[in-house]
């Protein structure tokens, strides 16, 4: 529970807030586009979520060279400031060129939350508590998300739902001005001892790149692949979130399975994936579809644990190596709409095709994560 108290508290609530607004609109952009505006083109979408990425892709590289400059606690509040403003602008977005310009922009900003991940893990010497604390708070923040955004999307005017997210940003904008300059300081002082990249940095990004691009090639078209098939919006977007609480349900076995296989976790969790957005793809009826979304989430969750705790052995959690990681999965991010979007002109099976056949190439490229000391000492503090 050592999570929820002092320092930790308000770096997972910075975290729960980015996660949150990022993910709560991104499944229902495809019906959002088409109530307020009447679009209904797949390209449109694609975009949207392309140029989002882009913003992110281009923030954060030049984020984390300030963060040094400026401390981790100003670039968190300056971004909710941002975040106030775009939020509230995003709500009064008069066409889809405006939508899509303020969401690009509230992307950037929102971009300033990430650097209180790093903090977190630094907290425990980059070993398991802040990653599993992430990667939980990512499918939590996901469930949430999902209702949030269903809500919003099926009001009579969604631009109210727009709006409450700038009341959300401004309340915890005061709460982090009060707290984060004290949670920031004990942070600071572990990451010096975990500065230094190792040999491994480029091996774990070319994983990651592929598990990016294959988590977030599914995402945007399932509501309407799930409503395709006969089902509601309230329907798809439960089954949009069953991946959420089968990921919640295995992180606690995240330990034990390292324990009993190693290194073949991740290549495992990555082929369960693989084979969970198969199925789905294959067999569009609601059990079929309830079966692969949770063999999904399994995979999903101890496969980000295992990859995260790669990246920070490998990349430290300040200084470069983190920063160039995570730009180039933001690079991914970007991609996968595009991906998302080229595929499901010819169906809205396509993305979860490709999303499992990328899965398993990740699963394959695991090959290349051979044994380090630096990877082995951070699955041992975790065990």
């Amino acid at each position: 529970m050592r999570l929820l108290r002092g320092p930790r508290a308000v770096l997972v609530a910075v975290i729960a807030l980015l996660l949150v607004t990022e993910l709560a609109l991104s499944p229902f952009y495809p019906q959002l586009l088409g109530k307020l505006y009447g679009v209904e083109d797949p390209g449109t979408v694609g975009l949207l979520l392309w140029l989002c990425r882009a913003a992110a892709f281009v923030a954060l590289p030049l984020l984390g060279l300030l963060s040094r400059r400026l401390g981790l606690h100003r670039l968190v509040a300056a971004g909710l400031a941002a975040c106030v403003v775009l939020d509230g602008a995003l709500a009064l977005a008069p066409s889809p060129a405006a939508f899509i310009a303020v969401s690009a922009a509230a992307a950037a900003a929102g971009t300033a939350l990430l650097l209180a991940y790093p903090a977190l893990v630094a907290l425990d010497d980059g070993a398991g508590p802040g990653v599993l604390a992430f990667v939980g708070l990512l499918h939590a923040a996901t469930l949430v998300a999902t209702l949030l955004g269903a809500a919003v999307t099926g009001l009579p005017n969604p631009r109210l739902g727009l709006g409450a997210f700038a009341v959300l940003d401004l309340v915890l904008l005061v709460l982090v001005m009060r707290a984060l300059p004290n949670a920031v300081a004990p942070a600071r002082t572990v990451r010096r001892a975990l500065q230094r990249p190792s040999a491994g940095l480029a091996a774990v990004a070319i994983v990651a790149i592929a598990f990016e691009l294959a988590a977030n090639v599914v995402r945007p078209f399932f509501t309407a692949y799930a409503q395709q098939s006969g089902l509601t919006l309230g329907a798809a977007a439960v089954l949009f979130l069953l991946p959420s609480l089968a990921a919640l349900a295995v992180l606690p076995l995240a330990a034990a399975g390292r324990r009993a296989l190693g290194a073949s976790l991740l290549p495992l969790a990555l082929v369960t994936a693989a084979v969970g957005v198969a199925l789905q793809a294959a067999v569009p009826d609601a059990a079929a579809l309830i079966a692969g979304r949770l063999l999904l989430g399994a995979g999903l969750g101890l496969a980000h644990v295992e990859l995260d705790l790669a990246m920070f052995a490998a990349a430290g959690t300040d200084g470069p190596g983190y920063a160039a990681v995570e730009t180039l999965r933001s690079g991914a991010l970007m991609l996968a709409p595009i991906l998302a979007a080229a595929t499901a002109t010819a169906s809205l099976a396509s993305p979860l095709a490709a999303g499992a056949v990328l899965f398993a190439l990740a699963a394959a490229l695991t090959s290349v994560l051979t044994t380090r000391p630096e990877m082995e000492e951070a699955r041992v503090r975790t065990r």
